[in-house]
Parts: structure tokens; C-alpha cells; sequence
């Protein structure tokens, strides 16, 4: 089967739903993710083997990063 492994950013990007508000009063955001996570989910979704090279840190975005990459099917052992 062929895949797919990429070395690159995991992260969130998260933006207010509010435009020109100040962090402090922010209600919501809306959240997107970086290229590299992006391009393993489709490929993912189209059958592909996939896994990601990348580092996360130890607290609630890195774990959130992690359980979002191992919902969509792609391999994280490599994921430090």
C-alpha cells in the first residue's frame, strides 16, 4: 500500500469569531490547523497510509494536536 509521512508543523491556529477583538473579551474562535497536518488528513480520508514527524508540547494543545492526528488514521509513534 503506498502512504504518505511528512516532517512539519502540528499546531492550532485559532481565530476569533469577532473580528478586531481583544483576547480578553473573546467569546469563540474558529480553529484551523497547519499544511502539513492538513495534506496527511486528506490523504488519510483518501485511503493512503500516513504519519507525521513533528514535536508537541506536554500540555492541552499538544494532546488535542495528537488525538485529532490518530482520529483521522495517521500514525503518530514518531510524534515527540
Amino acid at each position: 500500500m503506498r502512504g504518505s509521512a511528512l516532517w512539519g508543523r502540528a499546531c492550532v491556529d485559532m481565530y476569533a469569531e469577532k473580528e478586531d477583538s481583544r483576547l480578553e473579551d473573546v467569546e469563540s474562535f474558529r480553529i484551523s490547523g497547519r499544511e502539513s497536518g492538513q495534506h496527511l488528513c486528506w490523504a488519510a480520508r483518501l485511503g493512503l497510509r500516513t504519519a507525521m514527524l513533528t514535536a508537541v508540547g506536554d500540555e492541552a494543545i499538544g494532546r488535542f494536536v495528537c488525538q485529532v492526528l490518530k482520529t483521522e488514521g495517521i500514525d503518530t509513534p514518531i510524534v515527540v
